[in-house]
């Protein structure tokens, strides 16, 4: 086996403080840590430390981390406003219509946002003048080529089997032969239970043929469900998130193709559920910059940032609202945001701090979230489907799914998926007042006959059991609600005035009407939603607000890669405690890493001892596969 090197960063470790520390590890050597595309960067001036001290295998930002107003000091992107030269290329287009705004060379940076969410995706950008964001000026992509057409999302599904043409099929545009991974998102997370856990495993394994080779091989490029993990998925997906944004024409204002070129920095922001575990951020952060967000394709990428999509959402549907209906905001007034997108729903409350010269909202609660998203009111459809038509034809229309527990960790074969189109269309429209649904079945059961039910091929949800697929997700919101209107009433003793909703599923006309009358029974807050379209993008275009203006945010989350593993030795085993890669968070405290261990009872009458620190050499930039055992990574050192 060959030998990999490692060099050691010694550090003690106090063990009569019951507090194991590790000094800054970036030091002298700073330089060795730089990748090669960061050579450049790194040499205007020093990193900010990325590892700083690991208390009980916590990491924490060191205590010399400041907070950041804008960018690094060391970027050479600083987002100052600079006149751009005449006969310089620029990456504004010229406007098509002279008359409406139209961005001009000397903008000082460019915020682009990232919304990848459980059912749908949303991309949006805005060239920045100054720190105040204009909502007029926010660009949402709307071309997503053939595989969304025109419209301000498109569907988080991606097939890795191949079209007629040999493309990768992804978005809305998959062919009915095609299987689709879908639901991905929520995979990002941990599973609840083990139960879970075994279910990805035996999906993966039902995909692979229990990986046997000849399975393997007759199945060639185009795998029913692929051996790749959910984050590889999401990389897929996004790369062509990534592409859409770069095509020539995508954005009226901005080419993404120029900023390099012209020397313009990038910001990217990240959005997240609340209380999204850290491992499922870290999943969605290397997604993202395996995807192409990053500084191969952006070299003038100055910052990453990470924002809730409550948070986001609320930056924009308060300043939506106080523009479009005229109202003077008060300041201490609360207001609650509720988003209910397509996997989870989180609800926040936040309170006025400021009005002028700019709005500043304070988050006053934690969070309050579930998997009550409108993926769920799909599983329920399922499930009722099964009941309804019995084990054997649903098998016809789902069959990879036909004898198993329904659940979101699923593909979507073709005839599935093209009865879902149709379920989701009627579901989005449903309200009160919608008699019985007609929903055509696909082939082999179109000309299926069942009496009370089906009639050749059509078939018939009554009013009352549409209700019923909503409940439990309209229930969960509700108790969502609650729980924040009471954390709201105990933190500042006062009330929500408004319930802001948005999201795909709050454009949902059902789940408005609950809602309202919820409120209108019991908690006196009024229920405000902006029209379908904001209510989608609501959280794309918060992003690009929060990333505009994010020197006023005294909490912001800067994301970071951490460019080198360290590990400890146990047992003559390497424990690595954080890979290259990992993502390292500007302003937050969290356990990455926790393992027992025993020390001889000589250790132990000594009080205090040397625990090394070991980094990992690579033998080049494409080496990431770190040593195990403490022999093969010595080197001959």
């Amino acid at each position: 086996m060959e030998r990999r090197s490692v060099n050691r960063a010694p550090s003690v470790v106090s063990r009569d403080a019951d507090d194991y520390r590790v000094p800054n590890l970036l030091d002298d050597n700073d330089e060795a840590l730089a990748t090669e595309l960061d050579r450049d960067r790194y040499k205007k001036g020093p990193p900010s430390p990325l590892l700083g001290k690991v208390t009980k295998a916590i990491l924490q930002p060191s205590d010399n981390l400041q907070q950041r107003s804008s960018v690094h000091e060391s970027s050479p992107y600083k987002h100052n406003a600079v006149s751009q030269p005449k006969n310089e290329p620029s990456i504004y287009r010229q406007h098509k219509d002279p008359g409406s705004y139209a961005l001009t060379p000397g903008s000082s940076r460019v915020v682009i946002a990232i919304d990848y969410g459980t059912t749908y995706t949303g991309f949006a950008l805005a060239g920045s003048f100054s720190e105040h964001a204009d909502l007029q000026k926010i660009e949402v992509l709307q071309s997503w080529g053939s595989s969304g057409g025109n419209q301000s999302k498109v569907r988080s599904m991606i097939s890795y089997m191949k079209s007629s043409t040999g493309e990768t099929q992804w978005g809305s545009n998959i062919s009915d032969q095609a299987t689709a991974m879908v639901n991905t998102k929520l995979e990002l997370e941990p599973q609840a239970t083990r139960f879970d856990e075994l279910e990805l495993t035996w999906l993966l394994l039902k995909g692979t043929g229990n990986l046997a080779f000849d399975h393997l091989k007759k199945i060639g490029p185009n795998p029913i469900y692929p051996s790749a993990s959910p984050g590889k998925i999401v990389t897929d997906y996004l790369a062509h998130i990534c592409k859409s944004a770069c095509e020539s024409g995508s954005f009226e204002t901005v080419d993404l193709t120029k900023l390099a070129e012209t020397n313009t920095p990038l910001d990217i922001v990240i959005t997240v559920p609340a209380n999204w575990s850290l491992q499922a951020i870290d999943a969605t952060f290397k997604a993202v910059r395996g995807a192409g967000f990053n500084r191969v394709r952006f070299p003038t990428l100055a910052d990453t940032i990470l924002v809730s999509e409550p948070e986001a959402a609320a930056f924009f549907a308060i300043r939506d609202h106080q523009t479009s209906s005229g109202v003077n905001l008060v300041i201490d007034d609360c207001f609650i945001l509720c988003d209910a997108g397509g996997g989870t729903v989180d609800v926040v409350s936040y309170q006025v701090k400021k009005v002028t010269p700019h709005l500043q909202l304070e988050k006053v609660t934690e969070p309050s979230s579930g998997k009550y998203g409108s993926a769920f009111i799909d599983i329920a459809f399922k499930r009722w489907l099964r009941h309804v038509l019995g084990d054997d034809c649903y098998a016809k229309l789902d069959p990879l799914n036909a004898r198993t527990r329904i659940s979101t960790h699923s593909v979507e074969s073709g005839p599935m998926r093209k009865l879902l189109e149709q379920f989701i269309v009627k579901k989005q429209l449903f309200s009160n007042s919608t008699q019985n649904i007609k929903i055509d079945l696909p082939e082999p059961l179109n000309m299926m006959d069942k009496e009370g039910r089906v009639r050749q091929g059509e078939l018939t949800i009554y009013s009352e059991e549409m209700k019923d697929l909503f409940d439990d997700c309209v229930d969960g919101v509700i108790n969502l609600l609650d729980d924040q209107i009471e954390k709201l009433r105990k933190a500042k003793q006062r009330r929500a005035r408004d319930v802001f909703l948005v999201g795909g599923f709050g454009a949902s006309p059902y789940l408005k009407e609950q809602l309202k009358e919820s409120l209108d029974d019991l908690r006196g807050s009024k229920l405000r939603r902006p029209d379908s379209e904001k209510s989608l993008t609501a959280v794309v275009q918060g992003a690009v607000v929060y990333g505009v203006e994010k020197s006023r945010h005294k909490s912001i989350k800067y994301m970071s890669a951490i460019t080198e593993s360290f590990g400890i030795v146990l047992n003559d085993r390497f424990e690595w405690l954080i890979r290259k890669g990992d993502l390292v968070l500007s302003s937050e405290k969290r356990t990455i890493y926790s393992k027992r261990f025993s020390l001889t009872s000589t250790i132990l009458s000594m009080g205090k001892y040397d625990m090394p620190i070991y980094r990992y050499k690579k033998r080049c930039e494409d080496d990431d596969d770190v040593p195990d055992l403490w022999e093969d990574g010595q080197h001959g050192e």
